[in-house]
């Protein structure tokens, strides 16, 4: 071959060479991971402190460098290496991730409508990636496009998760975070109709309420549901 056929001629060759190369060793690097937790958790893995100490040690290893290695791909231009490869490890959070950069500006995707790479993903996957969306909008206060469910198990998912998430928030002791998640949980049970749902989290808003205007105005709310709730029935 000629020396122009050689990849390594050009700084810019060997970089596409490294890249391609990159791939196929977070490609090992995830199998062997998978392997490994496959074989301790086999018949053959043992049952005693310290091969569950090795499984514990792998599990929480591997979740650790996966999403790093994954998203890792998108800025050399590998999306759909990241998405395919995602796909295949049922790595969730790092295809939500992928998936908003493959269209475009994550900024934009929080406040417009939702990819359709996601609706194609929340479609194959179900409930546990709905769940894994709902984490990523909330970790980035994108409220709008969090409650912007347009399928009833979309809904019904999302008043599952607000209840949990609320749960969780008050057995923490994070009263600020469940205060949040109130106030977009409630409009999210009107949407549903669910109004007696309403009423409860308007009226602990109101009981938490920093102001005395913050308060009567939830209070007020509260009211104006608990008719609703009448007349429905």
């Amino acid at each position: 071959p000629s020396f122009d056929d050689d990849p390594y001629s050009s700084p810019r060759g060997l970089l596409y060479a490294v890249i391609d190369q990159l791939c196929q060793v977070i490609n090992l690097a995830c199998r062997c991971f998978t392997n490994r937790i496959a074989e301790l958790r086999g018949p053959g893995g043992g049952s005693d402190l310290v091969a569950n100490d090795a499984l514990r040690d792998c599990v929480e290893q591997y979740d650790k460098v996966r999403p790093r290695m994954l998203v890792s791909l998108v800025p050399v231009g590998k999306y759909r290496m990241a998405l395919r490869l995602s796909e295949e490890y049922r790595d969730f959070g790092s295809l939500v991730q992928v998936a908003m950069s493959c269209e475009g500006s994550s900024g934009q995707q929080l406040s417009g409508r939702r990819p359709d790479r996601i609706t194609k993903y929340i479609d194959m996957y179900g409930k546990e990636f709905a769940v894994t969306l709902f984490d990523y909008y909330r970790e980035r206060k994108a409220w709008w496009s969090l409650t912007d469910s347009e399928t009833s198990a979309l809904d019904q998912w999302l008043h599952e998760y607000f209840d949990q998430a609320i749960t969780e928030a008050r057995q923490a002791g994070d009263e600020q975070q469940q205060r949040i998640l109130l106030e977009v949980a409630w409009v999210h049970d009107i949407k549903l109709g669910d109004y007696s749902k309403a009423a409860e989290k308007l009226t602990r808003i109101g009981s938490t309420a920093s102001t005395i205007n913050d308060r009567l105005t939830m209070l007020s709310l509260d009211k104006l549901v608990l008719l609703a709730t009448l007349d429905d029935t």
